[in-house]
């Protein structure tokens, strides 16, 4: 096998992993209300954010899938308005690429 052929197949091959393994939106509203329970400074917090948390980061988010990864915009109310934040799914994983501070 020539090896443009192979680099070929390996880019196939890596392709089709990434799309098998591109999160859906249930995994992103998981990780969110994770990652905000993880934050919460009090026990009642926390029992707010795992009954209110998941519907409501539902709503705030917004979907691209570009099949073999998926970039989540949440806009999340602020007393200044609203702020938005930018996350890359890619290989079952989550990055932020912006945050409001």
């Amino acid at each position: 096998m020539k090896s443009s052929q192979f680099f070929i197949l390996l880019i196939l091959v890596i392709m089709i992993l990434m799309a098998v393994t591109n999160p859906g939106m249930d995994d992103y509203v998981s990780w969110v209300a994770d990652q905000s329970s993880e934050d919460a400074t009090s026990r009642f917090e926390e029992l707010i954010t795992s009954f209110v948390g998941e519907p409501m980061i539902r709503r705030a988010t917004s979907r691209d899938n570009y099949v073999i990864f998926s970039i989540y915009e949440t806009d999340i109310p602020d007393l200044n308005g609203e702020e938005s934040s930018t996350t890359i799914g890619v290989f079952g994983n989550f990055f932020v690429l912006n945050s409001p501070d």
